[in-house]
């Protein structure tokens, strides 16, 4: 799944397609805006406080965003299935959105177009992964330019950088990041358990995503305007269905809705 390298009809001059080529010319640019605007500002939250509020930090969705990205290849990094594939990436996103529930979290993004070709895609997450390549937080690895119908686009594999990782101990220090922290390293775990065809198709036996009743093209709101998260309704069944003796906790619950989703696969397959 290409993220989109700019609106022209070939690749930018010069860049190359190799392993360990130059980060693209429009990351570059991305990095050179953030710069600045923002200086040598680090990835960060700003301290929580009691109500949530954060007023006084305009940036803090923005940052909020990033270290929940970090936080997300650093599970990767831990589960040993980094650096990710940008397909890879977006679909644990999706897994990360729709399974947060489990752990009382917040959704971080309720809605997702279904698009059978290319699976989850999160535009938005592309735009903030490309920003911490430039940062020097994430490293970009086997770039290489792919050609689409619309233009060009490139696809590369993610991982943290040592100074991703510096950046991130230092951002989830609060009770609260540690929790999501906790979250999406069990997620990590759970995803890179599934193989690596599994995790290629894991949408597709997802409940959500995979629900037949959700047409190719649409958006599928689960947590946006409306409550249909059928995935984490799902994961929570399992300690329902449990023995009244037997005890799951919410690591079980996510560890057993994934293994269920390899069990789907491999009587699809």
């Amino acid at each position: 799944m290409p993220a989109r390298a700019g609106t022209g009809d070939a690749p930018p001059t010069g860049a190359p397609s190799a392993e360990g080529a130059a980060v693209p010319a429009r990351i570059l640019e991305l990095a050179d805006a953030e710069s600045g605007a923002a200086g040598e500002r680090q990835v960060g939250l700003p301290p929580d406080t009691d109500d949530g509020a954060r007023s006084d930090y305009p940036d803090a969705p923005l940052l909020q965003r990033r270290v929940w990205l970090l936080m997300l290849l650093d599970g990767a990094e831990r589960a040993g299935v980094a650096p990710l594939p940008t397909a890879h990436l977006h679909r644990l996103a999706f897994f990360a959105n729709c399974l947060a529930p489990v752990y009382d979290l917040p959704v971080p993004n309720g809605i997702v177009v279904k698009d059978r070709r290319r699976g989850p895609y999160y535009p938005e997450l592309q735009w903030d992964v490309d920003r911490l390549a430039a940062q020097g937080l994430v490293e970009l690895r086997g770039l290489r330019h792919v050609e689409e119908d619309d233009g060009w686009g490139f696809t590369a594999d993610y991982g943290l950088t040592v100074k991703g990782v510096e950046a991130l101990d230092r951002a989830a220090a609060s009770p609260r990041t540690a929790r999501t922290r906790r979250f999406l390293a069990e997620l990590g775990a759970a995803f890179g358990a599934l193989g690596e065809a599994g995790r290629e198709h894991a949408d597709e036996a997802d409940a959500t995503y995979g629900d037949r009743h959700a047409a190719d093209g649409r958006v599928i709101d689960f947590a946006e305007w409306r409550e249909r998260n059928y995935s984490a309704d799902a994961a929570q069944a399992f300690s329902k269905l449990a023995p009244a003796r037997a005890h799951l906790t919410r690591r079980d619950a996510l560890h057993l809705y994934f293994r269920y989703l390899d069990r789907v696969l491999a009587g699809a397959a």
